[in-house]
């Protein structure tokens, strides 16, 4: 199987926000979503919690993220830094607020530009044309079944109403020497009518505001309609990898089956429980005597210990789970003061 990869969690590694808001403020009707993400972790490494707050009126929004690693080793070596987004389309700005340093930076409303100061000048290397890197051990896909259940049942979730759907997603990769890697993903999917009047106010003000600023929302299709795009960036990078873009294209886009399920996500979990011995080669697959205790490297050898005892304590369990809860969708009155930098905050030079 293929190792775990920091980079793979970069998007997850979100900022905390905790807002200081002076109380005379006025308060204005304002769309605010949010949404709580549970990632156990790849065989138990990694895990963290984040929630992500939206709030948006039809000129300014605001985006804050607090983010925590839950496990025992990550959660002491990394802390969670704090930080905050607003965008004010009225202003044609853009601040970037860093409340740990009680700093913000000061942008136009689509970023700052690249930095104008000058690069030293290195003498430029000749051009050569190589043709594309062939993969040293391809796959093929064997099997893609997707499949998904109505059941029938339904819940109220957060004050939503809900239905729930299974979704199953059964995959086999083979390479050349007919070894195979089997993955399973089962997301089990509560969603509520997109008609609902909460999230029809919510979703009225967001489009005035993308309007504003000249974006639109990202659209979730295919496969990423009921796994989080968090998941869905961790599968592709231990799974799909070997595949080439046409591929994983074609592997994700499973239009007919999705069909079946109707509304907006309310609740999803997902886990993946994944298998085989594709492209290894025999000394690869053989067992490896356990490296001794490094004194120079405690930390290294503490978090490698960990993650033995951990892969032995998962070693039945799916390799990967992940939650999406959406805990609030509404328009409700909030304070003008989360669309301005506190008054105690500094300007800080853009970077």
């Amino acid at each position: 199987m293929k190792q775990i990869f920091l980079v793979a969690f970069a998007p997850l590694l979100l900022t905390a926000c905790f807002h200081e808001v002076l109380p005379d403020y006025p308060q204005h009707a304002t769309a605010v979503t949010r949404t709580y993400f549970h990632n156990l972790g790849f065989k138990g490494m990694l895990a963290s919690e984040s929630t992500r707050t939206v709030s948006t009126r039809a000129d300014m929004k605001r985006e804050e993220n607090e983010f925590k690693f839950t496990g025992f080793i990550m959660g002491h070596l990394v802390s969670a830094r704090d930080g905050a987004v607003i965008w004010r389309a009225d202003k044609n700005k853009q601040w970037r607020l860093d409340p740990k340093a009680k700093t913000y930076v000061e942008c136009p409303l689509l970023g700052c530009p690249p930095s104008q100061t000058p690069r030293p000048e290195r003498p430029e290397a000749p051009q050569r044309q190589e043709p594309p890197k062939k993969p040293t051990c391809p796959l093929t896909l064997a099997k893609n079944k997707l499949s998904v259940e109505a059941t029938g049942e339904s819940r109220e979730i957060n004050g939503f109403k809900t239905k729930r759907y299974k979704v199953s997603w059964d995959v086999v990769l083979q390479d050349k020497s007919k070894k195979k890697d089997t993955s399973l993903v089962t997301v089990d999917i509560w969603t509520t009518p997109e008609d609902n009047p909460r999230m029809e106010a919510v979703r009225s003000v967001e489009r005035e505001f993308e309007q504003k600023v000249r974006e639109k929302a990202p659209d979730r299709s295919g496969v990423g309609k009921v796994i989080p795009p968090e998941a869905m960036q961790i599968i592709t990078a231990q799974f799909l990898a070997g595949l080439s873009s046409d591929q994983r294209s074609t592997l994700t886009s499973a239009a007919q089956e999705l069909s079946k399920i109707h509304g907006r996500a309310v609740s999803t979990h997902l886990e993946w429980n994944l298998g085989g011995d594709a492209c290894q080669t025999e000394a690869q697959a053989a067992p490896k005597e356990k490296a001794g205790f490094d004194i120079f490297h405690p930390i290294s050898s503490a978090i490698g210990s960990a993650a033995e005892s951990k892969a032995a304590e998962m070693s039945d369990k799916p390799v990967f789970a992940f939650d999406e809860e959406l805990q609030q969708m509404d328009v409700a009155p909030a304070s003008d003061g989360l669309f301005v930098p506190p008054p105690s905050y500094k300007l800080a030079a853009a970077r």
